[in-house]
């Protein structure tokens, strides 16, 4: 059912003619289906009449679909499936018509969700205009479910992977939990049970028939199952049965009667090695309880004072626990406990009190009441950071420029550090100070070789690498030019988009103009003149003579 398109484009401002091959994505068009724009915000939706067959199909079906509202309050099948709910995406495809697409999505932390790259950012040719997550949708005779708003755009993708990472807004979390993510692969014969939204219904739980059936050496990131899903069911996980952790995620149905077809899931394994979040969040998962939580939650204090902040602590209060746990890390008015501190930095860190966070990645780091533990001093430094605590900010930046628990990553580090020195911490400003004199080093000797005579792209590319990780924003746009140009690298559009990114981000003049190209031109990125606009108009603010006439050739 694939079908693909060749379609070429010259691209104005580059000098490259650019052909390519339709996508990949068109496989996962069996799991699409346009509801009408009408239906947004309905828990039922309205079928259009074109697909009225898949509603006998779902009834011919009907044994295959357990509702998850028939199972008892209090059975793991329904707690596993709280998690998870119906993702309810408007957008407009290629022929200007505005819809509704429904996947599934899986609540993974406080802050964002799992599902299909084609669902978020979508099928080329789709814009998203709005998206919801609709939680509790258990039954028609239910309360009315919760509804959470949802970013248009990942934070995390991989179209190869067909995964995204997506921010989701209020925090379902903290009424419906989060999905166990499992850091071993399934097994060919393993039993599994999927969890959805198939076609437009109420949460459903398959397991009838659902199990491992077989993997492939040409796609080792993915398995096939049998698993019964329907149009809806795309990003939803497949669980297993033997640990009921997600093992998988599944983007393509085409299961028929026939014994040698099946549907599709991308192994999670395979998302957790791409994917920083989720590896992060998969590492939390599998922390330990903290030690002898009897002896560290008890207040032996004689202090009134003490005893009133101990006591709040255990009633829960977050800003109590991160206090009470401080105080014990640094024996200030009691004995020190370093256990007792990190049982109780950990109670706040969980309730998203920020400085606990900080203390607690601190913790793990120095080996403080716990086994040393880089990965997961890298998780609560991560979340003290994005909240915007800048010794957490600072440590981030010496994580990734040293690599500790993290791939090194210079630019990160330069990122991080001038986070921490804009709120004045005066040992990131020395830090990026240092950072940047070697990254100026790095870029000038890019463009001894990039302008020498002859060239040497494959020595300039090498070097504007380098300076590129250490933050430099010049250097990203050159290595922008040098992958749309297939200089010392493979020509690579997507590759070029993503580096103009990072240095218009950073506030490259030149980098903002040929991001302007980029989504002009639809390279290595989906054509919209709305984007290309706002980036030529930040370039156009800095002085770029060439963005301004294209503002003014793209004004109506």
């Amino acid at each position: 059912m694939v079908a693909a398109s060749a379609m070429c484009r010259r691209a104005a401002g580059f000098v490259l003619t650019l052909c390519t091959l339709g996508s990949w994505a068109s496989q996962a068009l069996a799991q699409q289906l346009l509801f009408p724009e009408s239906e947004w915000g309905k828990s039922r939706m309205a079928l259009p009449q074109s697909a009225s067959r898949l509603e006998s199909l779902f009834q011919v079906a009907d044994e295959n679909f357990e509702p998850i509202a028939a199972f008892a309050t209090q059975s793991p099948f329904r707690k596993i499936a709280l998690p998870i709910g119906r993702l309810e995406i408007k957008a407009r495809d290629r022929f200007g018509q505005v819809g509704v697409i429904l996947c599934t999505a899986s609540v993974i932390s406080d802050r964002f969700v799992l599902t299909n790259h084609h669902c978020i950012p979508g099928l080329d040719g789709f814009v998203v205009l709005a998206a919801q997550l609709r939680m509790g949708y258990l039954s028609d005779q239910s309360p009315a479910p919760d509804v959470y708003p949802v970013a248009l755009a990942p934070t995390e993708t991989d179209a190869r992977l067909d995964y995204s990472i997506v921010e989701v807004g209020n925090r379902p979390a903290a009424r419906y939990g989060v999905v166990n993510l499992a850091r071993q692969g399934a097994l060919p014969g393993d039993d599994l049970f999927i969890v959805h939204h198939p076609l437009n219904k109420p949460l459903q739980l398959t397991r009838k028939d659902c199990r491992v059936m077989r993997l492939t050496a040409e796609t080792p990131s993915q398995f096939a199952h049998r698993c019964h899903t329907l149009v809806g069911s795309s990003g939803a996980p497949l669980f297993s049965v033997a640990t009921w952790q997600v093992v998988g995620l599944h983007f393509q149905g085409g299961a028929s009667d026939t014994p040698d077809s099946y549907n599709a899931a991308k192994r999670l394994e395979a998302i957790l090695a791409r994917s920083p979040i989720l590896k992060t969040l998969a590492v939390e998962a599998q922390a330990p309880a903290a030690a002898d939580a009897n002896r560290t939650a008890r207040c032996d204090v004689t202090d009134a004072a003490l005893l009133l902040l101990c006591q709040k602590a255990r009633a829960g209060q977050a800003d109590a626990q991160y206090e009470f746990g401080n105080r014990l890390h640094h024996g200030t008015g009691l004995a020190r406990d370093d256990e007792a501190a990190v049982h109780w930095l950990k109670q706040a860190a969980q309730q998203g009190q920020a400085e606990a966070q900080a203390n607690l990645g601190y913790m793990y780091d120095k080996g403080y009441g716990v086994p040393i533990d880089k990965e997961r001093a890298v998780y609560w430094t991560q979340k003290a950071a994005a909240a915007g605590v800048d010794i957490a900010q600072f440590n981030l930046g010496e994580f990734y420029e040293l690599g500790t628990g993290v791939a090194a990553d210079l630019s990160r580090a330069e990122f991080w550090y001038r986070k921490a020195a804009e709120k004045g911490y005066a040992d990131a400003r020395q830090r990026l100070d240092q950072l940047r004199a070697g990254a100026d080093k790095c870029f000038g000797l890019g463009f001894d070789y990039y302008d020498a005579k002859p060239p040497s792209y494959n020595e300039a590319l090498f070097w504007f690498d380098k300076a590129a990780r250490q933050g430099h924003a010049g250097a990203m746009n050159m290595m922008g030019v040098m992958y749309i140009k297939g200089l010392g690298a493979r020509q690579d559009d997507g590759e070029a988009a993503r580096w103009f990114r990072e240095a218009g981000d950073a506030g490259e003049m030149l980098a903002q103009f040929n991001l302007g190209l980029m989504y002009e031109n639809g390279l290595g990125v989906r054509q919209n003149l709305d984007k290309a606009k706002a980036w030529y108009r930040k370039a156009a603010g800095q002085g770029h003579d060439k963005a301004k006439q294209a503002l003014e050739r793209l004004s109506p």
